[in-house]
């Protein structure tokens, strides 16, 4: 920080402020920090991902458990594996009734829920 005192019109004048170098050094050394800081919180947040993914899939097995007790009606949790490489894993809570397997609505995760289709059928 560079302070000066200068005579203008018989008054000390301060100015005060950062340099240009001051900035760059402090944003150089904040990008430093960081990058350096990068992979742990990349790690942190797929590890964030992870828990909160099947936390949520531990309450949707126990909500289909519970409904199918207490209607007495199958319920199953429907997982979709990853095939193609790009797409996540999914999955959506079903009921079963006359026509087949129906799904829940608001019950899935990773894709949105059409009919029901058996494989092989």
């Amino acid at each position: 920080m560079t302070i000066s005192w200068e005579r203008e019109r018989g008054a000390p004048v301060s100015r005060r402020g950062f340099t240009t170098l001051e900035v760059l050094v402090v944003l150089a050394l904040m990008g430093l920090f960081l990058l350096a800081a990068m992979p742990s919180l990349v790690r942190f947040y797929h590890n964030y991902q992870l828990r909160t993914a099947a936390s949520q899939l531990q309450i949707h097995i126990r909500l289909a458990r519970y409904l199918a007790v207490k209607q007495k009606t199958p319920y199953r949790v429907r997982v979709f594996p990853e095939t193609d490489g790009t797409s996540p894993n999914s999955y959506v809570v079903e009921r079963r009734d006359g026509s087949g397997w129906t799904p829940l609505p608001g019950y899935q995760c990773g894709r949105k829920a059409g009919p029901a289709q058996e494989p092989g059928l």
